[in-house]
């Protein structure tokens, strides 16, 4: 097999032999980032004993997924070893991860508009008088742990309760699952 670590720059050389189990490359186009995180790869499954299917790799797109792919699969020789690491965009990577969450192959992300629009419905049908918007905004502190529902001003525990079991009823999730 090629030499990995070949060609390396002073920083590109830091981040490859980083002690920490996660590393940022975080460079200009063009500037090695996907050379960068590869060699990290290949030493620490090739070096540290690490199992591929421990390796994340996250990138910003398509592009550099696809071509981390292929220079993994080029030096390791076989895709075997390449399909069980985690390689994708933040996109990609996120919604494997959802995926294992609820139990479905590829999650359904709600829309603004649509969970908007079962707010309404969900407003209107129990008589509170708060906006749907006024009640995201809530809802959405309630999730991220902010407020609880006995907090909020707009949405009542009912509000919050009726909103989450229409988006269980449904299988779907909203920005903030």
């Amino acid at each position: 097999a090629p030499d990995a670590l070949a060609g390396l720059n002073r920083e590109q050389r830091e981040a490859v032999f980083a002690p920490d189990s996660a590393v940022a490359v975080v460079a200009g186009p063009g500037t090695g980032k996907t050379k960068t995180l590869v060699s990290r790869i290949i030493r620490l499954v090739r070096e540290c004993g690490v199992s591929p299917a421990q390796i994340t790799a996250v990138t910003f797109t398509n592009r550099a997924t696809d071509e981390m792919r292929s220079r993994l699969a080029a030096y390791f020789g076989e895709k075997r070893t390449v399909k069980a690491m985690q390689i994708g965009t933040f996109h990609s990577i996120c919604l494997r991860l959802l995926s294992g969450k609820n139990g479905k192959d590829t999650p359904t992300i709600l829309s603004e508009q649509d969970a908007l629009s079962i707010l309404a419905d969900l407003l209107k049908n129990i008589g509170v008088k708060a906006t749907a918007p006024e009640a995201l905004r809530e809802i959405s502190l309630i999730k991220s742990g902010a407020c609880m529902p006995e907090e909020a001003a707009a949405v009542s525990p009912g509000v919050y309760d009726g909103y989450c079991g229409q988006l269980a009823r449904f299988g779907v999730m909203d920005y903030d699952d």
